[in-house]
């Protein structure tokens, strides 16, 4: 195990890859569809598509309100604005946990979403304990219980906004390399189009400052340390 509470390439191809590789072996076969969809284009460069992803978010930006409101360094969000921002974050997580049991099975993705937020946890102390609900029951398929998180948060001196949006970017990046490592570099760039693409989608019911957050803290860096 890497030092610091860090997870090395290894560590994640030993904890993740081999599960889900092993849950892809046993699947059973598929049968054959009558008029099978045509093939999506195959993402199998991951900087390529980082760059094809801002060009979308670019157009996007155009089509809606020309103020943009940024996260700046050291933002401070109140009360609603935080919880928003941990929903928002598992509204993402629910769409990479979707597009990845398209690879493999369910069981295989609960473990890997529940053993990174278990892991994670150790290097964020916000994060602790979050995969336990209010009655005591662990979350099994890796989700953030938003009430524990939100009393987390409470007990950070600055706010906690930006040691939330440090814990959540190293969680995504976390899943995003067993992604990687389980299925290469196609099903990383898979499963952050899909991110991108929800993002997109769902920034609108959220406040500017969130959303902002969310893409500069969150999944923008997330998805540039799992491609390098």
């Amino acid at each position: 195990m890497a030092e610091n509470n860090q997870l090395s390439l290894d560590d994640i191809q030993e904890i993740f890859g081999s599960v889900m590789k092993a849950a892809e072996a046993q699947a059973p076969e598929k049968t054959e569809a009558a008029a099978p969809a045509p093939p999506e284009p195959a993402e199998q460069d991951t900087e390529d598509f980082i760059r094809r992803a801002r060009e979308i978010e670019k157009e996007f930006a155009k089509k809606t309100e020309n103020s943009n409101v940024a996260a700046p360094a050291g933002v401070v969000l109140d009360e609603t604005e935080k919880e928003a921002m941990i929903k928002m974050y598992e509204e993402l997580s629910s769409e990479l946990r979707l597009t990845i049991m398209s690879f493999t099975s369910e069981k295989a993705v609960n473990n890997m979403m529940l053993r990174s937020l278990e892991k994670t946890a150790l290097a964020h102390p916000v994060l602790k304990n979050t995969n336990w609900d209010s009655d005591g029951k662990l979350k099994e398929n890796g989700a953030i219980d938003v009430e524990r998180l939100m009393k987390n948060i409470k007990q950070e001196s600055d706010g906690g906004a930006e040691k939330t949006a440090a814990a959540l970017m190293d969680l995504l990046a976390i899943r995003f390399k067993a992604v990687k490592a389980a299925m290469g570099a196609e099903g990383l760039a898979k499963a952050a189009a899909a991110i991108n693409k929800k993002f997109l989608i769902a920034e609108a019911g959220y406040p500017k400052v969130v959303s902002s957050l969310i893409k500069e803290k969150v999944t923008g860096p997330a998805v540039k340390k799992a491609g390098n």
